[in-house]
């Protein structure tokens, strides 16, 4: 169901029940490293939590390079609060960013993407290949995908 996964890092927030454990099982069988964090410990935020987690075992996220030397970088949005600062993901100028996007939380019924000062291209899942917008920012409801594109004018970090 999910081809090359074995290795991969998966990230799944949520409840100890429901979406969030399923989806963690089922990555599980294709070999990817998963995380699911149980919430019912109200001790700590839910984002604080998750990122303790993504911080001690993924290291920030995980880098693979491809067999066509390109490199797939899979990261946490949203999960520790300024991690990009002594962590940054950088880019050439000019160079197209390919985002593939998961709102794979249970707990909000909406989430928000933006690139600050940017515009970029949206590609719905199940649509073509011809984009739906060109905008700044998007929201995703539960279980939602997007593919998003961008090409930075300058060098960016």
């Amino acid at each position: 169901m999910y081809p090359d996964l074995k290795g991969k890092v998966v990230a799944i927030t949520g409840a100890a029940s429901g979406l969030g454990k399923a989806m963690a099982i089922r990555f599980g069988k294709e070999q990817a490293h998963s995380n699911h964090e149980n919430m019912s410990d109200k001790t700590k935020t839910t984002g604080y939590k998750m990122a303790e987690r993504l911080l001690t075992e993924f290291d920030y996220g995980n880098v693979t390079k491809l067999p066509n030397g390109q490199t797939l970088r899979e990261y946490t949005v949203n999960g520790y609060a300024f991690a990009f600062m002594n962590h940054p993901i950088k880019i050439k100028k000019d160079q197209l960013v390919r985002i593939y996007l998961s709102n794979l939380t249970e707990f909000d019924l909406l989430n928000s993407f933006h690139l600050h000062a940017n515009y970029f291209t949206y590609y719905p899942t199940g649509r073509n290949d011809n984009p739906s917008q060109f905008t700044d920012t998007i929201m995703q409801c539960q279980g939602e995908r997007t593919g998003i594109r961008v090409k930075h004018g300058y060098e960016w970090i």
